[in-house]
């Protein structure tokens, strides 16, 4: 790998956090302890957005094929559906304790969540 450029990118992260590309490549998510959600234009090197998903903090992030999701792991057992494009959250609760990741299904139709309750749950 080499340098684009000499800027820093410097999210806020702790033990709790996850950083992941977007499918088109010019978005970064990252989340982290204090339930905050950033996305970060990486083209700029800035944020775009943050947001408060808190309190519990955030254990994973991934979009979906389409760039257009963005699903977050919380420490609650909720996962945060945001549309990208609206700016609705949606919240999903079957997890019993801890959510710890999320991961989209190639066709984008299913969302998969693993939990501390030792469940793998299934969404659509």
């Amino acid at each position: 790998m080499h340098s684009i450029n000499d800027a820093t990118f410097t999210p806020r992260v702790s033990l709790n956090s996850s950083i992941l590309s977007s499918s088109p490549g010019h978005m970064i998510a990252s989340c982290d302890a204090c339930g905050v959600t950033k996305l970060w234009d990486f083209r700029k090197l800035s944020p775009i957005v943050s947001i408060d998903i808190g309190p519990s903090p955030g254990n994973e992030v991934n979009f979906d094929s389409s760039g257009r999701v963005l699903a977050q792991a919380s420490g609650s057992g909720v996962i945060h559906l945001l549309d990208l494009k609206s700016g609705q959250i949606h919240k999903l609760m079957g997890h019993e304790s801890e959510a710890h990741t999320v991961v989209f299904s190639h066709d984008g139709e299913y969302l998969f969540s693993g939990g501390s309750d030792g469940t793998v749950r299934t969404w659509s």
